[in-house]
C-alpha cells in the first residue's frame, strides 16, 4: 500500500421570557428540544484514560451487638443503602445541571436563533456557561453500581481488613479478597461517562416526536464550527473528488492552517519534525457524514436551525439510508459511532501518513467513486455491498505501525511471524477489526458491533467482504488487480450493456466484488489524484513516515527498503514515477468502467504528474 467545545454564554437581562423553557419556537410551528432523559450510554472513545467510572462499595463493619443477620445480608443491606442514596443525590444533581442546559440550548439552536437580540458578549458569555455546566455534569461519575451480592458469608470474608474492601476495584484488594477472604466478586466492568446532550428531538405539524442521535464530538463543537462542518460534509460536497480533508481537520481542530504549504506542521521530509495535525475525531465525524448518510445531514441542519431548507432539497435517492428497513440493515447509528470511535482511537496518531486522517480520506475517496459510478458500476451493488465497502475503507489500516510489510519481514516482527510473510499488515487490519466487532460489550458497556442487527448471513456475507477488501489493499498485488480489471473491462465494453442487468450468478458476484475491492485499493493510493496542494501534503507525509522507518531500519542493521532512504530519496522524483508507473495507469482503467473518472480523476493525476516532472527536471 501506498503509505501514506462548545462555550454557551450570559443572556441579556429581560430579553427572552421564554428563557425558561425547554423548547423555542419555529416560524413553521415547529420546535427544537434538546432530549436528555433515557438516553442510551454514547461511549466515547476506547482510551482507558477518559474512563470515568469508580464505583464505590461499603464494607461490613464489627457491631458491638450480636446480629442473627448472615455477614452476606449485612454486605447486602449497606451497600444498598449506600448506593440508593448516592444514586438518589446524583440523579438530583444532573437532572438540575440537564435543565440549566436545556434552556440555555433552547436560545442557541433556535430556529430562527433566539440569541439574535443578544450582543456578541452576551452570547460568548451563554456559550461560556453552557460550557462549565456540561463540564461540571460530565465530572460526575456513574452512581454506584456494584452488586456483591454473591460474597459467600464464609467467616474468613470477615476477617478481610476494612481498607481493602472499601476499595475492591483496586486489583490487588481484589486479588486479597477472593484468594484470602473467600469471598465470590464478580468482575468489575467499567462504564464509561455518559455524554449531555445524546439526542435531538423535532417536533413539527403536531406529529410525533422523532429521534436524532446526535454524536457527543459533533455537539461538543461551537456553532461556528457547526456551521462550517455542515456545508463542508453536506450530501453534495462529499461526493465532490476535489473534496479537501485539511479543511476538515482545520475545522476540527480549530487551528488555521498554513494557507502556502497547506500544511498543519514544520514536519518536512528533511529530518525535521514536529507534533502530527491531531486528528480530532476525524474518522467518527466523516464516518458518520458519510455512512449515516442522510440523517448524519439531517442532524446537522436540525442543530443549526435549518431542517426544513435541508428537507426540501433531499431527495430518495439522497445518501445511503443503512438505518432505514428498507436498506434490508437497519444500522444503529448510536452504535456505528461507537464502532467508529473505537476504531479511530486504534489509529496511531504519531504515524506521520497511516493514521485516522488518513482512514477518513480513504473513505470519502470510496464514496466519490461509489457516487461516480452511479449509473453504472454502481447500479450492480446492493446496500449490503456499500455498507461493506465503506466500513473496509474505515479499518483498511487499523493499528497500522508505521512501517511496511517489507520491514515486518526483514524484522521478522510478530506480524512476520504470525502471518508467515504474507500480507502482515493486511491480515493485521482485518484481524483487529473482527476483534473489536465481535469483542464487544466484554470490557465496557458499549456495544460497537455494527453487525448486531443483521443476520448471521448477512453478518458473514459483510466479514468476508471486508476480509477480501482489506486484503486487496496489499500493494504487492497492484499490478495484477490492474491486469483482471482491465480483462473485466475488455469483456463488458458494450454500450447497451447496464451494471443494473447484471445477474447475480455467483461468477457475477465475484466480477462486481474484484471490482469493488479495486475501488477500495485505488482510494487507498488515491493521494497523487487529488488537488495539487493536498497531493503535496500527502506525499510529505508519506515520505516522512518513510524516512522514520529508514532510519530504524539502519539503526537495527537491516536493509533500507525502497524510499526509505532519507539520504538518497527524492519526493519529486519518488511521486513522478509512482504516478507514471502506479498510479495513473490504474485510474485509467478504472476509467474504462466508470466514466467520471476518465473525465474527472485522470486529467488531475496528468496535471500533478507535469508539475513533479518538471521539478524532477530541473534538478
Amino acid at each position: 500500500m501506498h503509505n501514506s467545545t462548545p462555550k454557551p454564554r450570559d443572556q441579556k437581562p429581560g430579553s427572552h421570557a421564554s428563557l425558561a423553557s425547554n423548547q423555542s419556537a419555529r416560524t413553521d410551528g415547529s420546535s427544537i428540544s434538546i432530549n436528555l432523559e433515557g438516553a442510551k450510554t454514547d461511549t466515547g472513545t476506547m482510551k482507558q484514560k477518559n474512563l470515568s467510572f469508580r464505583p464505590t462499595f461499603i464494607s461490613p463493619r464489627k457491631s458491638h451487638h450480636r446480629s442473627s443477620r448472615h455477614p452476606s445480608q449485612l454486605i447486602r443491606r449497606s451497600t444498598a443503602l449506600s448506593q440508593e442514596s448516592s444514586r438518589s443525590q446524583y440523579q438530583d444533581s444532573r437532572q438540575e445541571l440537564e435543565e440549566c442546559i436545556s434552556t440555555i440550548e433552547s436560545i442557541l439552536t433556535s430556529s430562527p436563533p433566539s440569541h439574535n437580540n443578544l450582543s456578541r458578549d452576551q452570547t460568548s458569555a451563554v456559550q461560556n456557561l453552557r460550557e462549565k455546566i456540561n463540564k461540571s455534569c460530565h465530572q460526575q461519575s456513574f452512581p454506584p453500581s456494584g452488586d456483591y451480592s454473591e460474597y459467600d458469608g464464609s467467616s474468613a470474608a470477615q476477617l478481610v481488613p476494612s481498607c481493602v474492601m472499601e476499595d475492591l476495584e483496586n486489583p490487588n484488594h481484589r486479588f486479597i479478597a477472593t484468594l484470602y477472604g473467600g469471598l465470590k466478586i464478580p468482575e468489575v466492568r467499567t462504564k464509561v461517562r455518559s455524554p449531555l446532550i445524546h439526542n435531538i428531538d423535532f417536533l413539527g405539524n403536531g406529529k410525533n416526536s422523532t429521534k436524532h442521535y446526535v454524536p457527543e464530538e459533533w455537539a461538543a463543537l461551537s456553532r461556528e464550527n457547526q456551521l462550517r462542518l455542515a456545508e463542508l460534509l453536506s450530501l453534495s460536497n462529499l461526493k465532490r473528488w476535489d473534496f479537501n480533508i485539511l479543511n476538515v481537520i482545520e475545522c476540527l481542530n480549530d487551528t488555521p492552517r498554513n494557507k502556502e504549504t497547506d500544511d498543519f506542521t514544520t514536519v518536512t521530509t528533511d529530518g525535521t519534525s514536529a507534533a502530527n495535525p491531531r486528528d480530532s475525531n476525524i474518522l467518527v465525524i466523516v464516518g458518520w457524514a458519510i455512512i449515516a448518510s442522510p440523517e448524519s445531514q439531517r442532524v446537522m441542519a436540525i442543530s443549526i436551525g435549518r431542517q426544513e431548507e435541508f428537507e426540501t432539497t433531499l431527495s430518495e435517492s439522497d445518501g445511503y439510508n443503512f438505518g432505514s428497513t428498507e436498506s434490508g440493515l437497519s444500522i444503529s447509528y448510536a452504535t456505528l459511532v461507537y464502532f467508529l470511535r473505537a476504531v479511530e482511537a486504534e489509529y496511531i496518531s504519531d504515524n506521520r501518513y497511516h493514521n485516522s486522517i488518513h482512514a477518513a480520506d480513504v473513505l470519502q475517496t470510496l464514496h466519490s467513486l461509489i457516487q461516480m459510478g452511479r449509473g453504472g458500476i454502481s447500479e450492480a451493488l446492493k446496500k449490503i455491498d456499500e455498507y461493506s465497502m465503506l466500513l473496509s475503507a474505515v479499518a483498511h489500516d487499523i493499528g497500522h505501525p508505521g512501517t511496511n510489510n517489507l520491514y515486518q519481514i526483514n524484522a521478522k516482527t510478530d506480524l512476520a511471524i504470525i502471518y508467515n510473510d504474507k500480507s502482515c499488515l493486511e491480515n493485521m487490519h482485518a484481524a483487529k477489526t473482527f476483534q473489536l466487532i465481535f469483542n464487544s460489550g466484554k470490557s465496557t458497556v458499549c456495544n460497537i458491533n455494527v453487525l448486531e442487527s443483521l443476520s448471521p448471513q448477512q453478518s458473514n456475507q459483510i466479514r468476508n467482504a471486508m476480509i477480501q477488501a482489506i486484503l486487496a489493499t496489499d500493494m504487492s498485488h497492484h499490478f495484477s488487480s490492474v491486469s483482471y480489471i482491465e480483462n473485466i473491462a475488455e469483456q463488458f465494453d458494450d454500450e447497451d450493456m447496464r451494471w443494473s442487468d447484471l445477474e447475480r450468478t455467483d461468477d457475477n458476484i465475484d466480477i462486481v466484488k474484484t471490482i469493488t475491492n479495486y475501488m477500495i485499493h485505488l482510494a487507498d493510493i488515491s493521494n497523487p489524484c487529488k488537488s495539487l496542494d493536498v497531493a503535496k501534503y500527502w506525499a510529505d507525509c508519506a515520505l516522512s513516515e518513510f524516512f522514520a522507518q529508514g532510519d530504524l531500519e539502519a539503526e537495527k542493521g537491516l536493509p533500507i527498503s525502497p524510499l526509505c532512504d532519507r539520504n538518497s530519496t527524492d519526493l519529486a522524483s519518488s511521486q513522478r514515477d509512482f504516478i507514471r508507473y502506479i498510479v495513473l495507469p490504474a485510474f485509467e482503467v478504472l476509467g474504462s468502467i466508470i466514466l467520471d473518472v476518465e473525465t474527472v480523476v485522470v486529467p488531475q493525476i496528468v496535471q500533478n504528474l507535469e508539475y513533479w516532472e518538471n521539478i524532477s527536471d530541473d534538478k
